[in-house]
C-alpha cells in the first residue's frame, strides 16, 4: 500500500510540474496587448480573407473550431472594399475576457445588410489572433448575459 501511495504522489508532483511548465509556456507573450498596428494588420487580413476565401479567415482565429461554427450560420460575405476598420482601443480584460485590443469594423455584408462589429484581438501562444474574425455578422464582445451589454472600441 505504501508503494502505491508513493507512486501516486510522484505522479501528482510530475503532472503538477509539467502543467506549470506548459502553462508558463502558453503565457509567453500573453498579457501583452497587441499594438494598434498589429491589431489593424490582423483584422485587415480578416477583411481580405473574407472576400477571397471565407474559410481561411479561421486561420487567424483564436479558436478555429468556434470560428468554423460561426461560419456555418454566417450570411454572405461582404464585397471587397465594403468593410472598414473604424477604430481600435486597448482593453485591459475582465473576468470574462483576456486583455487585448478591441477593433470596430463596419460595412455591408453580401446580403446587403449593414453590420457593425467589435472584435477582440489578443496575443495567444506568441501570435496575434482574433477572438471571432467572422466580422460580417455584427458580432460583439458580450460582457453580460443578463443585460446584453457589449464592449465597444469607440462610441458610435
Amino acid at each position: 500500500m505504501k508503494r502505491w501511495w508513493k507512486s501516486c504522489c510522484v505522479a501528482c508532483v510530475a503532472i503538477g510540474a509539467l502543467s506549470g511548465c506548459g502553462h508558463a509556456g502558453d503565457e509567453a507573450g500573453a498579457g501583452t496587448v497587441p499594438t494598434s498596428a498589429e491589431a489593424r494588420e490582423v483584422v485587415g487580413r480578416a477583411l481580405d480573407l473574407a472576400t477571397t476565401s471565407a474559410a481561411d479567415v479561421c486561420d487567424i482565429a483564436s479558436s478555429k473550431a468556434n470560428c468554423e461554427i460561426m461560419l456555418q450560420s454566417a450570411v454572405a460575405v461582404p464585397a471587397k472594399g465594403s468593410s472598414t476598420i473604424v477604430c481600435d482601443a486597448a482593453y485591459g480584460g475582465d473576468g470574462h475576457h483576456v486583455a487585448g485590443r478591441l477593433v470596430r469594423v463596419r460595412g455591408v455584408n453580401g446580403a446587403g445588410q449593414a453590420f457593425d462589429s467589435t472584435l477582440l484581438v489578443i496575443r495567444s501562444n506568441g501570435a496575434v489572433t482574433v477572438l471571432n474574425p467572422v466580422f460580417w455578422v455584427s458580432t460583439g464582445i458580450n460582457v453580460s448575459g443578463v443585460t446584453g451589454r457589449s464592449l465597444s472600441a469607440c462610441e458610435p
